[in-house]
């Protein structure tokens, strides 16, 4: 217990020291976001109107990747800086409330749609590979943490425990250096998924509409 109050310690004057750097790069980190942002919308109503399905499918993961990784972003900078107590257990409250969420529909958009959708690439096993490792990944991930996420999102932050001892003592069982630890081992999750699902849009237009759109003719 001494040593991880000492380690947080430890974080928080490391964190105080190169604040305005970290600051330099989250914001970075949201102009990004706000871009592929806007380039995937683009891209996802594109397929959806021209009706390629398996496009569609890759699309929306990407998508939906987007908006978890610029809100596990945005709580991660508040959870990093945050210098009270109350402050840190709430914006990890938050966080454990995201990645709960997510990682389970995570594991349902990896699932057989998006292999079908890839199935049609010429190196599709490859393509299908990279999926089953960071399935894995996120699977092992919910092995190791889904009872911390689970206790706190089922009575302080999803749902609210109505015995006001029990949700209190939820709150009071976050730590804030655990909390950071949880949202780095996700978020390196979310990018290598981020990264699959770079390759994936940047080749719909050759490998996938070129295909759907033969079948339609």
């Amino acid at each position: 217990m001494a040593d991880g109050r000492l380690t947080e310690i430890f974080l928080a004057q490391n964190i105080k020291q190169s604040r305005k750097d970290l600051e330099v790069d989250f914001n970075s980190n949201f102009d990004t976001h706000e871009k592929v942002l806007s380039v995937i919308v683009g891209g996802l109503e594109h397929a959806n109107f021209n009706r390629f399905a398996s496009a569609s499918v890759v699309w929306n993961i990407s998508g939906y990747l987007n908006l978890v990784s610029y809100d596990l972003k945005i709580i991660g900078r508040d959870l990093m800086f945050a210098e009270k107590d109350w402050q840190r257990k709430l914006y990890a409250r938050q966080a454990y409330l995201l990645i709960y969420e997510s990682m389970n529909d995570f594991l349902q958009l990896l699932g057989k749609p998006l292999r079908e959708a890839v199935s049609k690439f010429s190196d599709a096993e490859v393509c299908k590979q990279r999926i089953q490792t960071i399935a894995k990944k996120m699977n092992e991930f919910k092995a190791a943490r889904e009872n911390t996420l689970k206790s706190v999102r089922h009575t302080a932050i999803g749902h609210r425990d109505k015995d006001m001892l029990v949700q209190l003592q939820a709150i009071q069982s976050i730590g804030w250096l655990e909390a950071t630890q949880i949202l780095s081992q996700y978020d390196a999750i979310v990018r290598e998924l981020g990264a699959v699902c770079q390759d994936l849009m940047n080749r719909t237009n050759d490998d996938l509409e070129i295909k759907e759109g033969k079948q339609a003719k």
